[in-house]
């Protein structure tokens, strides 16, 4: 259900963006666009200090792309004090593509830590007290503390532990061994497992329940992400056909699943992938976005149990479902984590490219039911 916030002033606006993002935006251009007079969504883009006309050409570009929007609001957030922060001179180059494209700007204001401004009327207003924000906070509501990277530290779990998920990752690939020699005749390897292997084995034969049992996931110290099943998720994120196969049963369920994988195998018989949306490169229908924020929790608990080339197919995956969540700032904190460990990971560089771009997935300008 879609929640219904008026705000009557500037200050009131801003007062409100802190809860409509789940932080406190930094060094930052908001963009919010309207349609008759309702609020769509929020955009939030780094700022850039150079070629500020291509800044805001790309950025009233993306608003562009919401529906049916004819008005926006635009915000900068910057460090420093107000006089010298270039506000003025990124909501000029704004509001110049806004009216462009047909857009009325409804507001635009600069919040530094000196204070805010409204240069909806004034060119060079006085700044206003900070104080007038805070007093307009919505009741009840803490105002978040961090900003947009907030949230996005990874950790790691100790050592033993890690020691012993590696253990298990070579007895998911002895498993993976075995699975495969019994589609040869004559090869039976199942001798070769220990007791550890077997059950990683008969995981291996049903993956698509250990994925959604994964997505219960709370904690390291719970009994969800064993040390087997976390072995056994990994090697299915260092694969990349078997990641996207997984990446696409955490956004939308079994059914969608399998229908990337009869996608694969039709790709490597034919070697033409089927016509479609690509759910990888943001397209199709928006994912279920409680199974992607779980999806996501689970990948920085697995990233947190590995090393090496499984730590970076974590990171990676992580930083694709970020992307997927419109979560631009993460998903390169991850995608660049996953580089440091693992500088080949080509689903990190992409999106890493993708995040330092501001491009979002096509569902992200997907009109939500109320």
């Amino acid at each position: 259900m879609r929640t219904i916030i008026t705000a009557d002033s500037s200050a009131e606006l801003l007062a409100l963006i802190p809860h409509l993002a789940g932080y406190v935006p930094r060094e930052s251009v908001v963009a919010i666009p309207f349609r008759a007079g309702r609020s769509l969504a929020m955009l939030r883009v780094d700022r850039v200090a150079h070629d500020v006309d291509a800044f805001a050409a790309t950025t009233i570009g993306t608003v562009c792309r919401v529906p049916d929007v004819d008005a926006v609001v635009l915000a900068v957030y910057a460090d420093g004090e107000l006089e010298q922060s270039g506000a003025r001179e990124v909501l000029d180059a704004l509001r110049i593509r806004a009216d462009a494209c047909g857009l009325f700007v409804i507001d635009a204001l600069a919040i530094a830590e000196n204070g805010w401004a409204s240069y909806r009327d004034e060119r060079t207003p006085s700044p206003r007290s900070l104080e007038e924000i805070s007093r307009l906070a919505p009741a009840g509501l803490v105002t978040p503390a961090g900003d947009q990277a907030g949230g996005s530290t990874l950790v790691r779990a100790p050592k033993e532990r890690r020691r012993r998920v590696s253990e298990a990752l070579a007895e998911t690939e002895r498993a993976a061994d075995v699975l495969r020699s019994q589609t040869c005749p004559g090869a039976d390897r199942a001798g070769d497992l220990n007791a550890q292997g077997a059950r990683i084995l008969m995981e291996l034969t049903d993956v698509a329940t250990a994925w959604e049992t994964a997505l219960e996931f709370e904690s390291l110290d719970d009994d969800i992400l064993t040390d087997e099943r976390a072995a056994l998720l990994l090697w299915c994120l260092a694969r990349p056909s078997v990641r996207d196969v997984a990446l696409a049963h955490w956004c939308h369920g079994a059914g969608a699943a399998h229908q990337v994988l009869e996608a694969q195998l039709e790709w490597e018989e034919s070697g033409d992938y089927p016509a479609g949306p690509l759910f990888l490169a943001g397209e199709g229908p928006r994912p279920d976005q409680a199974r992607l924020h779980q999806a996501l929790h689970l990948l920085r608990g697995l990233a947190a149990l590995a090393s090496g080339r499984f730590r970076g197919a974590a990171l990676a995956s992580a930083a694709w479902t970020a992307w997927a969540l419109g979560w631009g700032t993460h998903a390169g904190v991850y995608a660049r984590a996953a580089l440091s460990v693992d500088p080949g990971q080509r689903l990190a560089e992409i999106i890493d490219e993708l995040s330092s771009r501001g491009h979002l997935p096509g569902w992200a300008f997907t009109p939500v039911e109320p």
